[in-house]
């Protein structure tokens, strides 16, 4: 404690470690309160958004399409809980990543001569960006 400060305390009898100590208290009733309402707020929240949203985003955790890829299960459950209680930009993160990964495993699958079949006309114009079309179109099922 610097000596003005020390000299305040002394003139109005001030006790330095009881004020440290109400200070203390002060901060961690203040930190509880601050506690309770951002726990009553998230709550609110999650439990608008499950109420508004669950019946949107719940075909996207039964429908077992999505899991022919095992690996990325755990994600898609992210992604959906993330939409589910409006967490946007969190969802957009996941999703990226997961296609990232499909468009990865795919250059490999490519690349060792094993790429799965392709739906020509379901495929979007984007994977050009990535996929040459002579490799799309060698892997195409819907070529006559």
């Amino acid at each position: 404690m610097d000596e003005n400060t020390k000299r305040i305390y002394d003139k109005y009898g001030i006790n330095p470690e009881q004020r440290e100590k109400e200070n203390l208290e002060i901060i961690e009733n203040l930190r509880n309160e601050l506690d309770e309402m951002n726990e009553e707020r998230i709550r609110k929240e999650f439990s608008e958004g499950i109420d508004e949203n669950f019946d949107n985003y719940k075909p996207y955790l039964r429908d077992g399409l999505f899991y022919l890829f095992v690996e990325f299960e755990s994600n898609i459950w992210q992604v959906v809980q993330c939409l589910t209680i409006k967490a946007y930009s969190a969802s957009i993160t996941l999703t990226n990543h997961i296609f990232e990964r499909i468009f990865k495993l795919a250059l490999i699958l490519n690349d060792a001569g094993v790429a799965p079949k392709v739906v020509l006309q379901a495929t979007h114009a984007a994977c050009l960006r990535i996929v040459k079309l002579a490799d799309l179109k060698r892997h195409a099922v819907d070529l006559v």
